[in-house]
């Protein structure tokens, strides 16, 4: 067998394998979006939080922001305690940084993330 007729082989052989695939894959429909059927308690709120939300009831915001070094950062989040914390939560998490850590400059992120619930506090009282 010479390099000519190889060359041709394969080719037939990789013809008809693309010949056979594209006649006998099945057509697939899209997925049809049924938005009437979902459940009335699906997604994130309740039945009863939604109408609350609803009747004019405010939300508190358990979210504090606050910019290190250009960037916005949540303070909670820097700390490693949950939203919505009290702030004695947020004293021992910075006091566990200033503890762990010999250079005292490497706590300054973590000391703007509780200045910044601090004053949060401060203006909610």
């Amino acid at each position: 067998m010479n390099s000519t007729s190889f060359v041709l082989l394969n080719l037939g052989v990789v013809t008809a394998l693309v010949v056979l695939i594209l006649l006998v894959r099945k057509r697939s429909r899209p997925t049809p979006l049924r938005m009437q059927e979902s459940s009335p308690t699906s997604g994130l709120f309740s039945r009863q939080s939604r109408s609350n939300l609803e009747d004019g009831q405010s939300t508190r915001s358990l979210t504090v922001y606050f910019q290190f070094n250009g960037e916005s950062w949540e303070a909670h989040e820097v700390l490693g305690i949950p939203a919505g914390s009290e702030l004695r939560r947020a004293r021992e998490a910075y006091n566990r940084c200033r503890v762990s850590s010999p250079d005292p400059h490497s706590c300054e992120f973590f000391k703007l993330a509780l200045n910044a619930l601090e004053e949060f506090r401060k203006n909610q009282a």
